[in-house]
């Protein structure tokens, strides 16, 4: 079984892309850094690679975090005996006496 071999013209292409792509940014970061000086998020651009993980998952964890604290509050802050058993008996007693009357 032979391996398939890339020619050498497609290995030199995505080495040439990667160079041709740093330097782009390189530029971009030397110019943007000396048009503006004063400002801190386009002059700590080289900063801000570490935050890409963050910023990218920020969107799709929030509904479950949202989520998560509703979760805390009905469950851990005592609502479940309002909206559980206790509260079902409870509300059940006063519809009860309601009747009996």
């Amino acid at each position: 079984m032979v391996e398939p071999v890339l020619r050498y013209r497609i290995k030199l292409l995505a080495f040439v892309v990667t160079m041709l792509g740093g330097l782009l940014i390189y530029i971009v970061i030397n110019i943007s850094s000396t048009l503006s000086k004063d400002i801190k998020l386009i002059h700590n651009r080289r900063a801000l690679i570490w935050f890409i993980v963050p910023i990218s998952t920020q969107i799709i964890i929030k509904f479950p975090f949202a989520f998560g604290k509703i979760n805390l509050k009905v469950v851990d802050q005592g609502w479940i005996e309002v909206v559980g058993a206790q509260g079902l008996f409870r509300l059940l007693s006063i519809i009860r006496k309601k009747i009996q009357k």
